[in-house]
This record gives structure tokens, sequence and C-alpha cells, in this order.
């Protein structure tokens, strides 16, 4: 099993919440741009979650994600 290390962690929980801090910024409003901006955002990290469950189970779960909106 992978063990992270703490640095690695620490880098791990700042990225999320720089990401969740960029989000917020236009998660509530309502212009078709900023919509657009957290539908890449969520899609990017359906796509994370997607990776990481396909490296854990390998062939045994099959994933896919469809492609960027256009």
């Amino acid at each position: 099993m992978h063990r992270e290390t703490f640095l690695s962690r620490v880098a791990d929980l700042r990225d999320s919440w720089s990401e969740r801090r960029a989000l917020s910024r236009f998660a509530g409003a309502h212009d078709f741009d900023s919509q657009f901006r957290l539908l890449l955002a969520l899609h990017g990290w359906a796509s994370q979650a997607a990776a990481d469950v396909a490296s854990v189970y390998v062939d045994g779960v099959p994933l896919s994600v469809s492609p960027w909106p256009e």
C-alpha cells in the first residue's frame, strides 16, 4: 500500500483549499460563464475521482466519464 508523506498530505490539503476558495467565487453566480467554469471544475473532479478508483481497482470496475463540454 502506498503511504503518503506528510509533505504530500499538506500539499493536497492546500490545493483542495485553494480550489474550493476559487470555486466559491463563481459557484453562487448565475451568469453563463461562471456556471460553465463551475461545470468544468466539477467535471475535472469527477475525472480525477474516476482515475483514482481505476488505479485502485484496475479492471475490476468499468469507469468512464463523458468528454468535456464544448
